[in-house]
């Protein structure tokens, strides 16, 4: 079973319903912390969720490293794991991630059985967030949060850190998906 086929039956079962949904945002391969990792898939709404799959043929040696940037930023994770993968990724994660199992059937087709629900993440990094948002969108939300000029000149490490220190966790949460879920040209 190929990364694709899982990927398939995720959009088309749990991400299903926010796929037509105005309010929600589904986003393939998402870089958070400038790369260091990619999630496979990320669902904007009134949180940010990620999405992590382990298909039979992925290994988890990266697994550790992606579960601690992955906590930085995302308010809830999902571990979309392949059977033969179970018991090894569950020593991995933290125990606040969704876990949903992938069997292939008789049939050939992808089954998922939900193992375990997500719950919110507990520490999430300000500037990992604000990273999410590309120079002139940090410009933007400091502009309009700040009582001050906003230097654009600046940095976008001096702009990403200005909004991590400036505003609540909350508000920044709200403007970072507010933003990516009107962003039009995704960068590749």
């Amino acid at each position: 079973m190929r990364e694709i086929d899982v990927r398939d039956a995720v959009r088309s079962g749990p991400l299903r319903k926010y796929l037509s949904d105005d309010r929600s945002r589904v986003i393939d391969e998402l870089a958070i912390c400038l790369g260091e990792a990619r999630v496979d898939i990320a669902v904007v709404n009134g949180k940010l969720a990620g999405y992590e799959i382990k298909s039979k043929n992925d290994t988890l040696i990266r697994l550790p490293r992606q579960a601690e940037i992955y906590g930085r930023v995302f308010d809830e994770m999902t571990l979309v794991v392949d059977a033969s993968h179970n018991d090894a990724s569950l020593k991995i994660i933290p125990d606040s991630w969704g876990v949903i199992e992938v069997r292939q059937a008789a049939d050939q087709s992808t089954k998922l059985k939900k193992l375990r629900a997500p719950r919110a993440t507990a520490d999430q990094d300000p500037y990992a967030i604000a990273q999410l948002l590309w120079k002139d969108e940090a410009v933007a939300v400091l502009m309009a949060h700040r009582k001050g000029p906003v230097p654009s000149s600046k940095p976008r490490t001096w702009l990403w850190e200005a909004l991590a220190s400036e505003l609540p966790l909350k508000k920044l949460k709200s403007e970072v998906r507010r933003i990516l879920k009107v962003r039009e040209d995704w960068r590749v």
